[in-house]
């Protein structure tokens, strides 16, 4: 037997049923702004008849009315988002936290490198969503500009890109943590790998450390991966397996964390004792970063929960058209350390 689905209860039936008009059951149902005068004793009338006839508002048509869909949009340009990569989980964790409990949808759009880059701006800009936060891979952000001049407030996540609020750790003082730990460790020689791309992020890690060396006394020799796997390059085993050098190297301050690992690979392989005969660190430690050989790489534990927490925050503020930081927050960083150094 078909049966038929009820109709959905109005603000005109409630309006018949308490014996007002629809516009003061609007203005006590929906907040909205009104003329129209409601004594207590009216309101709390057509708020004990909305609960009795199961009254549920059209969210559609309530978005409308305010010019809000209640969704915000996460960019990606890369072809996927790696849940089981520690800082993207973070990330997505402390971003979604701060939007459930603000009663946000989040709206995820991955591969901007891969599809047609025209057809997902023109998506991302066709009123379907509030807020737009931005994930860009390292040396990703140059497209970002053309979201710029755009009536949708925007929030990088992870980078700085010129003229957009930005929320990031503080990438400065995790190379300054690394670079005094190893200086005051007695290192006066370090290898640092560098990012296969530039990036804000990579540019603000290697200024730091090179500051701190230069403060030091200490030299560094900076080399860049040639591909975004950071393997090993012929450059860089030169390098370590070079002792005849009046200073040898004895450390290896790594960019990321992965590039850290790819180092760790070499050395292994190489039968190079580590930390015996050279030190290495990473950077952006989602938490404990342990090696596939079980060994704890040092790092800098950055909370990318509490990044994605901030950004998420940001926008939701400025969706709202409420005051806050434009030029980007920081959120702090901290030695981790492990038994690589």
């Amino acid at each position: 037997m078909l049966r038929l689905q009820k109709r959905p209860v109005t603000l005109k039936d409630i309006a018949e049923k308490a014996g007002v008009s629809i516009m003061a059951v609007s203005t006590v149902l929906n907040s909205s702004k009104s003329t129209v005068g409601v004594s207590a004793s009216t309101r709390e009338r057509i708020l004990e008849i909305a609960q009795e006839l199961e009254y549920r508002p059209n969210a559609f048509a309530r978005s409308l009315r305010m010019k809000r869909i209640g969704t915000i949009g996460l960019v990606h340009d890369e072809g996927l988002l790696r849940t089981d990569d520690p800082f993207i989980r973070e990330l997505f964790n402390g971003i979604n936290d701060v939007l459930a409990s603000n009663d946000l949808d989040l709206l995820i759009y991955c591969g901007v490198d891969v599809h047609d880059r025209s057809t997902i701006l023109s998506r991302l800009l066709g009123n379907k969503i509030d807020g737009l936060l931005i994930l860009p891979t390292e040396g990703g952000a140059s497209w970002i500009n053309k979201l710029a001049d755009t009536h949708v407030p925007i929030v990088v996540v992870s980078e700085a890109v010129q003229g957009l609020p930005s929320v990031s750790a503080d990438d400065t003082r995790g190379a300054r943590l690394i670079a005094e730990y190893l200086f005051s460790r007695g290192h006066r020689h370090v290898l640092y790998r560098r990012s296969s791309t530039l990036s804000s992020m990579d540019e603000a890690r290697y200024q730091e450390f090179q500051s701190v060396a230069d403060q030091s006394g200490c030299r560094i020799t900076a080399t860049r991966a040639n591909d975004i796997l950071d393997s090993v390059t012929a450059e860089e085993e030169r390098l370590v397996l070079n002792r005849s050098d009046d200073i040898p190297v004895t450390a290896v301050a790594c960019w990321r964390d992965q590039s850290a690992d790819r180092m760790l690979n070499y050395c292994l392989h190489q039968q190079i004792a580590v930390p015996g005969e050279l030190a290495i660190t990473g950077f952006d430690g989602a938490g404990k970063h342990i090696h596939v050989s079980g060994r704890q790489i040092t790092t800098v534990k950055a909370n990318w929960k509490e990044v994605g927490q901030e950004a998420a925050r940001l926008i939701v503020s400025l969706t709202k058209h409420q005051s806050g930081n434009t030029k980007g927050d920081l959120v702090q960083a901290n030695l981790l350390i492990g038994d690589t150094t």
